[in-house]
């Protein structure tokens, strides 16, 4: 298995856990715990770009170009980002992203995360 082929495996299975984290984040009204203007239809909205970027950056890993691994590593960051954004969030009581299906979706998030970041890095060097 080559570099991209590996990097290919990780980037879809942390952009499902992303997806599967964003749809968490509706139930959690994530525009409120982060004081986003628009309500959940700005919220939605926010979330087209970011989508299509997603989808790009695995068309870029396939077809073996470097934006598909800068991609990947943007997309890595942020499973970092949600990760540690909610978990000091919780830490400082704040509520949300506590319940057990919510935890397992961060940690799997951090566990996919990890890897994406490195072997991006690799790819991009």
């Amino acid at each position: 298995m080559t570099l991209t082929d590996a990097l290919f495996w990780v980037y879809l299975a942390n952009a499902v856990v992303l997806v599967v984290h964003e749809m968490d984040a509706v139930r959690w009204e994530e525009w409120s715990l982060l004081h986003l203007p628009g309500g959940e239809p700005g919220f939605l909205a926010l979330h087209v770009p970011p989508l299509i970027l997603l989808l790009l950056g695995l068309v870029g890993l396939a077809q073996g170009t470097w934006w598909g691994f800068a991609i990947g590593l943007a997309v890595g960051v942020s499973g970092l980002s949600a990760y540690g954004i909610h978990t000091f969030q919780r830490r400082s009581g704040v509520p949300a992203f506590d319940t057990p299906p919510s935890r397992l979706i961060l940690w799997t998030t951090l566990i996919v995360s990890v890897p994406q970041v490195l072997l991006s890095l690799i790819g991009l060097l």
